[in-house]
């Protein structure tokens, strides 16, 4: 697989922007890893691994926290398995593609940090529908309960509490609909690209069904 420097340097500092730990795994000897770490900015080198040596320092990562690992499927098959996210970039082999949860069919890592943005924007609009729906039903409950309306004689009519709800619906399918703006590139193109519903195809990501890991 064919990589270019420059995107790959782009794509690290993007990854670390987004607070992400990098490091690398390669079966390469280490003279040869360090003059690559030292040319796109990883610092965090793991040369002469094995296939079994990488499936094992993913498991030591994932004691720390979720893991993501990006291989072309040659030679990281088990860890593509192990990690939290194995990500296949430019797949050449079936046992990659079943094995990754997420394929993408180039070779620009570029486009790794785009589905990581592109998961990440439907839970953060998940978290404004959770945030909203306590701000509604929270004064709300009270009222049609009738609890204040002993001491401070406020009630709601079924009309205003059918209003409520429906404009509850409205903000709801509109902040999901902001989804469609998604910006997931904030480099590289003058104008950041924009995501569509049809990102997975514009994207060139294909993403699997989650599936049970083996532990």
């Amino acid at each position: 697989m064919r990589i270019n420097l420059k995107l790959l340097l782009k794509a690290i500092k993007d990854l670390k922007t987004l607070k992400m730990r990098v490091a690398m795994l390669t079966g390469d000897s280490n003279r040869v890893a360090e003059s690559i770490g030292q040319r796109v900015g990883i610092s965090e080198i793991y040369a002469d691994a094995l296939p079994k040596d990488k499936e094992v320092k993913v498991r030591e990562f994932s004691t720390i926290g979720p893991v993501a690992f990006v291989d072309d499927g040659l030679n990281g098959v088990p860890a593509l398995s192990r990690a939290d996210v194995g990500i296949a970039i430019e797949a050449r082999t079936n046992v990659a593609i079943n094995e990754a949860y997420v394929v993408l069919t180039n070779s620009n890592l570029s486009d790794v940090c785009r589905a990581i943005r592109l998961s990440r924007a439907p839970l953060s609009n998940a978290r404004e529908k959770l945030f909203w729906a306590f701000f509604y039903n929270l004064p709300g409950i009270p009222l049609t309960t009738g609890i204040m309306t002993p001491r401070l004689g406020w009630t709601l009519s079924p009309t205003f509490g059918a209003l409520v709800m429906s404009l509850s619906s409205i903000c709801a399918i509109s902040n999901a609909s902001r989804l469609n703006f998604a910006r997931i590139n904030v480099w590289g193109n003058p104008t950041p690209q924009i995501c569509s519903a049809s990102s997975n195809i514009n994207l060139n990501i294909s993403i699997k069904e989650t599936k049970m890991k083996k532990t």
